[in-house]
């Protein structure tokens, strides 16, 4: 199937639409301006209770086991020297059957479009959209004035 989208609705409908047997589905950011998605600030809170692992993507091999709770054996190659890491840097995850999880990171809003990625739009895209309901979805008129160029 070949189709042209313009709209973030379009989008998401042609995702719905590539699967005849409807196997992919489309989980948009927002519907009716209501986030379906919600960030949080997970990596200080997560910094809280465990420590870091420097260099992590330099390891290819990672061993975890219950028997050794809170601590990951980390191995750069098969070869390599093995190297324990404790994970937890308290007394422990402040979560366990008897108790509530601790309350959750505080909440992360999208900054959105800066005012001059919302020009350009405007001025370099929109014009290469044809039906004028697409463009005002799209690529709508900024509501603040454009800002002076920047001279280097």
């Amino acid at each position: 199937m070949k189709r042209t989208s313009w709209t973030y609705e379009q989008l998401a409908a042609v995702v719905e639409e590539s699967s005849p047997n409807g196997h992919n589905l489309c989980q948009v950011y927002a519907d009716n301006h209501e986030p379906a998605i919600i960030y949080r600030n997970w990596s200080d809170w997560l910094a809280q209770y465990f420590n870091f692992i420097p260099n992590i993507t330099s390891y290819h091999h990672f061993l975890i086991s219950k028997q050794e709770r809170g601590t990951v054996k980390l191995k750069q190659d098969i070869d390599a020297k093995e190297i324990t890491i404790n994970l937890i840097n308290t007394d422990g995850f402040p979560y366990n059957a008897e108790n509530k999880p601790p309350k959750l990171p505080s909440r992360l809003m999208p900054k959105g479009l800066s005012l001059e990625r919302q020009w350009y739009l405007y001025d370099q895209i929109r014009m290469h959209i044809p039906d004028g309901q697409d463009k005002d979805k799209t690529c709508p008129k900024p509501t603040e004035k454009k800002p002076k160029n920047r001279s280097s």
